[in-house]
């Protein structure tokens, strides 16, 4: 009889676990996903920022606001792959937009506008330098250069980001300013903990610009 509902426990305990991890899951894929994101597309010559549904079901009641909880739109339904066109005339400078809508992530951005509520186009470029092989225990510099062929920009973060067990080193991230035509260049010490072939990672960002560059690294004995 012991044994019987012994047996009995377990298998309401196992179950009840299956149901958890699925039921969370299930959830998790249905409820919580981004879906929502902001874009920028050029439309009768101007640059405008579109709310944009990435996923593949109808995202309902739908508000837009600023951080600073200034309402922007509210969107009553959004079909999958659907836009709508924020109206944001009147704005300059930078500004976050935030998107809610019930059951998903919270969908955030930061856009610079310009006069008359047509966003500023953010134009940098850069280039990497790094080795393709390099040596365990002998530190090496990567560099990355950018250059601001657009506007004054006051915050541009350049990150390199690397897998833990290749380097010694912690991955950083350095914040520059960059004026209208200038560029500036950042170094990266690394040094290898061990032989393989691994990724590193630099991501260039500023306002709604967003760029990631990757290097292949052998490392060897």
């Amino acid at each position: 009889m012991f044994e019987k509902v012994l047996k009995q426990r377990r298998a309401l305990v196992f179950f009840a676990v299956i149901y958890l991890i699925f039921g969370s899951a299930f959830f998790y894929l249905l409820f919580m996903t981004p879906g929502l994101e902001f874009i920028q597309e050029e439309t009768e010559g101007k640059m405008r920022v579109f709310l944009f549904n990435n996923s593949s079901h109808v995202i309902n009641s739908i508000e837009v606001e600023t951080d600073f909880g200034e309402k922007i739109a509210s969107v009553e339904q959004l079909a999958p792959q659907e836009k709508a066109l924020l109206q944001l005339e009147g704005r300059s400078g930078a500004v976050k937009l935030v998107a809610r809508a019930p059951f998903h992530a919270a969908a955030s951005r930061v856009f610079s506008f310009v006069e008359g509520g047509e966003t500023e186009e953010v134009k940098l470029s850069y280039k990497v330098t790094a080795p393709s092989i390099v040596f365990v225990d002998l530190n090496f510099v990567t560099r990355i250069e950018v250059c601001n062929e657009g506007g004054e920009l006051s915050e541009v973060s350049l990150e390199e980001r690397h897998g833990k067990t290749f380097f010694k080193e912690e991955s950083r991230v350095e914040t520059i300013s960059l004026v209208g035509g200038e560029c500036k260049e950042i170094s990266f010490t690394l040094t290898p903990a061990k032989t393989g072939r691994t990724k590193i990672y630099f991501n260039v960002k500023a306002l709604s610009y967003s760029r990631e560059i990757e290097k292949e690294i052998t490392i060897e004995e």
